[in-house]
């Protein structure tokens, strides 16, 4: 960013603490309401189907909204957009937390995702435009680092807040401590971050936007809700239907770019080829890796296999985030020294790490499998930080100055799809294996290693495929760009 005087120096330093406690609250969502659930359900008498829908509706309508609000941003002004995100999300938080039934909580939740796919993308899209090198790079670590901390911070924040039960709000205190955060992020962020934008305000392409969340939509509920509800006949039809939408959202957009229009996702970005390997790696880490399909199947076989509570199923996962955040703060400079022999480690690590699980449910006796487990988080969550930090970094880079906002959302949609197919994919492997005739310890050990193994050959796939990238490819190969 640009250098001034001491009132300048100020605001670049509460530039970055404001974008990344945005990203931090985006993050901690989820896991924060996912503790309260059974306070909600018992206070509201919400349904299972309802109290589902409060978390996945909110992640329905984030992952949809990503790519559009990265092509605002990039249209509009990134800053603008940010801020606008934020007042929606801590609004809608707001409205949350006073919800006086079960059907305005839910409406509340799909407002809070839509306002956070405003919000988050300008996050990477912000420090990719603005901040000069070295910079940039590091900025993107802190980034990293701060998903971590979401990830550690999530579970037992919500814990907190639900069990100390302030002024008596209970579980509404989940969302209305949105309120002064968010408060304090649009503030630092209106007098800190600058404006950027691309050079040309094309017209948004609104047929693109309504077929890309159509197609999404498409592809990410049946996935999500088929294995819950058995795969009904709807689920079956409309992912039946995701091909044709695809290929038709690709039609469109194709033809747009010939014409020289402005797509919501440029097909050209995919040209550039450390852009697609970069995304095709990520795709692959978050369908596999250390990521939501590995939590599941091991929350499944800690809670039903092993009698683990709620709390203690946390403490084993909070490694994994640990591990993530400072893997993520040191690969920056470790990618630019060694390139991508950093990425292929954090592969290598991340498979060894879900090989040792493996090894560990089929082996170690059930007394010590949560302390095996937990260790072995930590060294995967490392892996998955030296893995995912420099691709998210090469990705950015690779992304033109008037694309950065949508490559953001691209970006994003790509490990939320990644999380969707991998927790489908990984959950029919696990439920498949498991054996209702055995001991539950034994049965859920026994489908826990195979599901592991799984992701493990998963993980492989992605280490090729980093493997493709130039020795010395760089996210800082492009020169720094300050957008008009």
């Amino acid at each position: 960013m640009e250098q001034g005087g001491a009132g300048t120096t100020v605001r670049n330093r509460l530039a970055l603490p404001a974008l990344l406690l945005g990203s931090f609250m985006g993050v901690l969502d989820p896991f924060v309401v996912t503790v309260a659930l059974p306070a909600i359900r018992s206070d509201l008498g919400a349904t299972a189907a309802q109290t589902q829908w409060m978390v996945a509706g909110y992640g329905t309508a984030y992952a949809v909204g990503l790519v559009v609000g990265g092509r605002l941003g990039d249209r509009c002004g990134r800053r603008r957009l940010f801020l606008v995100g934020m007042s929606a999300y801590a609004a809608a938080s707001a409205a949350a937390g006073v919800a006086p039934a079960t059907g305005a909580l839910i409406g509340a939740r799909l407002a809070q995702g839509l306002a956070a796919a405003a919000m988050l993308p300008q996050v990477l899209s912000i420090i990719r435009a603005t901040f000069p090198q070295p910079a940039r790079d590091r900025a993107v670590g802190w980034y990293g680092a701060t998903i971590g901390l979401g990830v550690v911070c999530g579970p037992a924040l919500g814990g907190l807040l639900v069990g100390a039960d302030v002024a008596g709000l209970g579980w509404r205190s989940v969302f209305l401590v949105n309120l002064p955060l968010g408060a304090l992020v649009v503030g630092a962020a209106a007098l800190a971050v600058p404006e950027s934008r691309a050079a040309e305000r094309h017209r948004l392409d609104l047929l693109g936007a309504v077929l890309g969340a159509v197609t999404l939509l498409a592809f990410l509920v049946p996935i999500s809700r088929g294995p819950e509800t058995g795969w009904p006949w709807w689920t079956v039809a409309v992912l039946a239907c995701s091909p044709a939408l695809i290929a038709g959202f690709l039609w469109y957009e194709r033809r747009l770019e010939r014409l020289r229009r402005a797509p919501i996702v440029p097909p050209g970005l995919f040209s550039e080829r450390r852009f697609a390997t970069g995304i095709v790696a990520i795709l692959l880490l978050y369908a596999a890796g250390a990521s939501a399909p590995l939590v599941f199947v091991l929350t499944h076989h800690l809670q039903d296999g092993l009698g683990a509570s709620p709390l203690q199923t946390g403490l084993v996962f909070a490694p994994l985030g640990l591990g993530f955040a400072v893997a993520s703060a040191t690969a920056p400079r470790s990618y630019r020294r060694f390139g991508r022999a950093v990425p292929i480690t954090g592969s290598c690590i991340v498979a060894a790490a879900l090989g040792g699980i493996a090894a560990v449910a089929a082996l170690a006796p059930v007394a010590v499998q949560p302390v095996l487990v937990a260790a072995l988080m930590l060294v995967a969550g490392a892996g998955q930080g030296l893995a995912t930090n420099p691709l998210v970094a090469l990705v950015l880079a690779a992304a033109p100055d008037d694309a950065v906002g949508v490559a953001s959302g691209v970006l994003l949609t790509t490990t939320q799809v990644g999380n969707s197919l991998g927790v489908t994919a990984i959950g029919a492997v696990f439920f498949a294996v498991l054996r209702p005739d055995a001991p539950a310890a034994t049965a859920h050990a026994q489908a826990l290693a195979w599901s592991s193994a799984v992701l493990t050959a998963v993980t492989g796939v992605a280490l090729v495929v980093i493997a493709t990238l130039e020795r010395r490819s760089s996210p800082s190969y492009l020169p720094n760009s300050c957008t008009q």
